[in-house]
C-alpha cells in the first residue's frame, strides 16, 4: 500500500500546500481588506455574477511595456466570465495616450471591456487634459483609435474659452475635437453657435459646419 502511495504523494503536495496557505490567510485576516466574496454589497447589472471583489485598490492597465490607464476606486470587481472589470466610486483615474497626453478623471463608475480595449465612464465624469476640463454624465475611451467620446451633454473649459454641445468627440493623438448638436463656443470677444464644429486644440482654431451664426461681443 505504501509503495502504491509514493507516486501520488508528490502530485498532492502542491494543491495541499495551496489550500493550507489560503485557509491560513482567512484565519489570519490577510484577505479581509482585499478580497470580498459577498456579492450582495456590489452594484451589478442584471445577470452579472461578481467573481472576485476588491476594496480600496489601485489597478493599472498595460499594453506591452506601456501603461495605458490607472484607476483607484472604492470597490473593484470582476465577473466570473473574466470579460469585464467594474470600478465603483472612482476617486482617481488616468488615461495615457500614445503621444504622452494624459487624461485625469473622476467618475461614479468605470467599466473595462477587455476584448474591445474600451473604458466606459458613467455616474458623472470630470476629466482634465493639459488644455482644459470636461464635465459630462458619461464617456467612452477607445485605445485602438486613441479617441474619447462624450455622447451626452458635455462642456469643455479652456484657458480663454468655453464650449458646450450635445456630443463631443476628442482624438487625443491628433488633438482634434468635434462637437455636434446645439454647439456653443464662447471666447473673449465672440460667441459661436452651430450644429457642428471642429476645434483643433494645438492651434486653437475652429471650423464651422452648418453655422447658425457668429456673434461679436462689442
Amino acid at each position: 500500500m505504501i509503495k502504491q502511495l509514493k507516486p501520488i504523494l508528490p502530485k498532492l503536495a502542491f494543491p495541499f500546500g495551496l489550500i493550507c496557505f489560503i485557509l491560513l490567510g482567512f484565519w489570519g485576516g490577510w484577505w479581509d481588506e482585499i478580497f470580498r466574496l459577498d456579492s450582495t454589497k456590489v452594484s451589478t447589472e442584471p445577470g452579472i455574477v461578481p467573481g472576485i471583489v476588491m476594496n480600496n485598490i489601485k489597478v493599472s492597465g498595460w499594453n506591452g511595456l506601456k501603461k495605458t490607464w490607472q484607476i483607484q476606486a472604492r470597490k473593484v470587481w470582476q465577473g466570473t466570465d473574466n470579460v469585464q472589470v467594474h470600478f465603483e466610486k472612482v476617486t482617481q483615474g488616468v488615461v495615457y495616450s500614445i503621444r504622452n497626453e494624459r487624461l485625469d478623471f473622476t467618475s461614479g463608475w468605470v467599466r473595462l471591456e477587455k476584448f474591445r480595449n474600451e473604458l466606459y465612464f458613467g455616474g458623472g465624469v470630470r476629466a482634465k487634459i493639459n488644455k482644459g476640463n470636461f464635465i459630462s454624465e458619461s464617456a467612452v475611451m477607445n485605445y485602438k483609435t486613441q479617441e474619447i467620446a462624450f455622447n451626452q451633454k458635455v462642456s469643455f473649459k479652456g484657458s480663454n474659452y468655453l464650449m458646450k454641445a450635445n456630443k463631443m468627440h476628442l482624438n487625443l493623438e491628433l488633438e482634434e475635437m468635434k462637437l455636434e448638436g446645439n454647439v456653443f463656443l464662447e471666447q473673449t470677444d465672440s460667441e459661436v453657435r452651430a450644429d457642428s464644429l471642429k476645434y483643433y486644440l494645438k492651434e486653437e482654431q475652429y471650423f464651422l459646419e452648418k453655422p447658425e451664426g457668429v456673434f461679436l461681443n462689442l
